[in-house]
């Protein structure tokens, strides 16, 4: 939820077989239309749903290529499909709409499925192997205010990139890693979970912290690098493993204290500042 994976997803559709995007329609996680899919995790949405529909799309033109064959008379390596038209290579105004195709064939739909798998398997015993198909790198910087009375923190500035490989739709990557800097202010200035003898005394939003709105830098800022190759890339972490390393090295940068556990309160800045005084 709130990934934009359906509207990326789409695009990728639309580009593929050639059709205004305002024509698609996705259909959610639903058994009984949908084949088995685990859940959008791992940053993995885009890169291995988006493959799997470019394979099905590519299967789907392929039989729209056969059932146009008989009315060109010409083989299928003869047509091509493209930009919602199957027409002659070599004669370009010979062309039939899809809607032309199914029509003459006396169907109501064409259906393709499409796979995309990836392999890699670690070995329990020696840690060995393949663990991912993608390995997505990130980064960020930032500049920080350090109260040095109270021990608070401010970010002021922050800049993150991610590496996205092929973009699909710039704003929502843009809207990714904002999300995920924004995120990783939580574990890495106020997050945490306390216990008192093994019962939890703060398990709601009133007592755990979240980031708010006046919690955000000043200035956010965050872009995507993209690849030669056009292979797609997920994006939805790479700007969150840098946030709390910045933050604290900032801060140290700032005040000469080295904060090593999470979340940098501002009650560990404060003993580490008095302790140094010391």
């Amino acid at each position: 939820m709130g990934q934009g994976a359906h509207t990326a997803l789409a695009q990728i559709a639309a580009e593929a077989l050639g059709v205004p995007f305002e024509r698609m329609i996705v259909v959610g996680t639903d058994t009984k239309v949908t084949p088995f899919e685990s859940s959008t995790s791992s940053s993995r949405s885009t890169y291995m749903m988006g493959n799997a529909i470019l394979r099905s799309a590519a299967g789907l033109k392929e039989k729209l290529a056969e059932a146009a064959e008989p009315y060109f008379e010409m083989s299928v390596d003869q047509l091509a499909v493209e930009n919602g038209v199957v027409f002659v290579r070599d004669e370009p105004d010979r062309r039939m709409t899809y809607a032309e195709v199914l029509q003459r064939n006396h169907l109501e739909r064409l259906e393709a499925m499409g796979e995309f798998k990836v392999s890699g398997k670690i070995d329990p015993e020696t840690g060995q192997g393949k663990a991912s198909s993608h390995y997505h790198q990130g980064a960020g910087a930032c500049e920080v205010e350090v109260d040095t009375e109270t021990g608070r923190v401010r970010v002021l500035r922050y800049v993150g990139s991610s590496f996205a490989g092929r973009i699909v739709n710039p704003t929502l990557a843009k809207l990714q890693n904002d999300g995920n800097v924004i995120y990783g202010l939580g574990p890495a200035l106020m997050e945490e979970m306390v216990f008192d003898h093994g019962q939890l005394i703060n398990p709601n939003l009133s007592d755990y912290m979240v980031p708010s709105f006046l919690d955000i830098p000043d200035e956010l800022h965050t872009f995507s690098v993209e690849s030669e190759k056009g292979e797609f890339h997920g994006i939805g972490e790479m700007t969150l493993p840098s946030v709390a390393p910045a933050i604290a090295n900032a801060i140290y940068d700032a005040v000469g204290v080295r904060i090593r556990d999470l979340p940098i309160t501002a009650e560990k800045i404060l003993r580490a500042l008095n302790n140094d005084d010391s």
